[in-house]
């Protein structure tokens, strides 16, 4: 049996923009992702009752048996390419690694 390590996926606002759309957090979700919700976390912005206009979600995460098998299922949920460059000031924003 293969071993399942969790892969956590992060999405920087590269060259600013967001590239992923609500659709693609809800997709992810629908797939077993764990998505890190923004509505679930407290921020300074909400403490002031001010409004987030920024994406619904920064990260996600969910086991696999690679971090190649991440960006394939990734890929063909939302139609980005995991290893997109991005801009050359605001670096990938797609990036994936393991949490212990």
């Amino acid at each position: 049996m293969a071993r399942m390590i969790l892969v956590k996926y992060n999405h920087n606002n590269s060259g600013g923009s967001d590239w992923l759309e609500d659709a693609d957090w809800y997709a992810l979700e629908r797939a077993g992702w764990a998505v890190d919700w923004i509505k679930n976390s407290i921020s300074e912005l909400h403490k002031r009752g001010e409004l987030f206009r920024g994406p619904l979600a920064i990260s996600a995460s969910k086991k696999f048996s690679s971090v190649e098998a991440a960006k394939v299922e990734f890929m063909r949920i939302t139609g980005e390419d995991s290893e997109a460059e991005g801009c050359s000031c605001c670096g990938p924003p797609h990036a994936f690694r393991t949490v212990k």
